[in-house]
């Protein structure tokens, strides 16, 4: 029941900062994006529906982490194929292992370019704390 708690106190904060009713017409936001994928069990308040909170943050973190990775590997549809000083034609050649290497440093990269981890963390977690 911990992690529980836990959970619902990170879907708290993450609700209290970042999902607002008043917000329906910006772009982006997770109550526009509540709107238009049509999740209507989606409420302001995420302990009173935490499965279909949960799912629904989760659906918009993926969206925002593929995007970040379509962005930095220059792809305009999900099935076109990477380019990067990293990824190149040749590497499909390459072991298995090198290309696990080779995907795990762009992965890094996009990490990089769009997470900062220790903010997004220390000010998250702070009220949780408490």
């Amino acid at each position: 029941t911990d992690d529980w708690h836990t959970k619902m106190c990170f879907m708290g904060v993450i609700w209290n900062r970042l999902y607002k009713c008043s917000s329906g017409a910006d772009k982006g936001t997770l109550y526009q994006l509540r709107n238009l994928i049509q999740r209507r069990n989606v409420v302001s308040d995420p302990s009173r529906n935490m499965n279909a909170g949960e799912d629904f943050f989760t659906t918009v973190v993926e969206a925002h982490v593929l995007a970040a990775a379509m962005s930095v590997f220059k792809m305009s549809s999900v099935d076109d194929t990477p380019t990067s000083v990293l990824f190149t034609e040749d590497c499909f050649a390459l072991s298995k292992e090198d290309r696990m290497t080779i995907l795990q440093l762009e992965v890094g990269n996009v990490i990089d370019r769009y997470v900062q981890l220790d903010v997004i963390l220390v000010a998250i977690m702070k009220p949780c704390l408490l």
